[in-house]
């Protein structure tokens, strides 16, 4: 286990679909969506987000941490730092945190799916729930893939629906 930062390239593939635009019958999000050239990613109601930013992991006997900085073409301002972790025993739960410009805590579960937020936004806080679809972690010491499928929503109303890829590759290996 290595409690020292190591190096490492995070590459991000970010789906997000506006839920609140009907899509036609046969876009519904899904998985596919997460990999270049499957389905329509060009559909008005859909915004793609593909980069790679150099961050650090972190690991000790119970949980394994990547963390990276935003960067403004994410959507972000560049001194927003997001952390991921996640308890080694649970992969199916997962913590984002997001600290700088913009600030919260999200909790990803596959066992309990519907999470409240709050997303500090250095104006004014924003209050909505998360709902996760679906966790496929398999992140470890030597790099992995996170994919995260999530809805947002508000007032009771899913507004929205990212699937999030994380690949991390130590530095060494990249």
């Amino acid at each position: 286990m290595n409690q020292n930062p190591i190096p490492v390239m995070v590459r991000i593939h970010s789906v997000i679909t506006d839920l609140t635009v009907p899509l036609p019958p046969d876009e519904e999000p899904d998985m596919t969506m997460l990999f270049p050239g499957a389905g329509n990613e060009e559909a008005p109601a859909r915004e793609t987000v593909s980069c790679a930013v150099t961050g650090r992991m972190t690991s000790d006997p119970d949980y394994l941490r990547v963390s990276y900085s935003e960067r403004e073409d994410m959507g972000f301002s560049d001194d927003t730092t997001t952390t991921i972790y996640y308890k080694k025993s649970e992969p199916g739960v997962v913590t984002m945190v997001r600290t700088g410009g913009v600030s919260t805590a999200i909790r990803f579960s596959d066992k309990e799916p519907r999470q409240v937020v709050s997303y500090n936004t250095g104006v004014i806080p924003v209050d909505f729930v998360i709902h996760t679809n679906k966790i496929r972690n398999n992140l470890t010491e030597k790099g992995g893939e996170l994919i995260l499928d999530y809805d947002l929503e508000i007032r009771g109303a899913r507004t929205q629906r990212t699937l999030l890829r994380l690949r991390v590759t130590p530095e060494a290996d990249a």
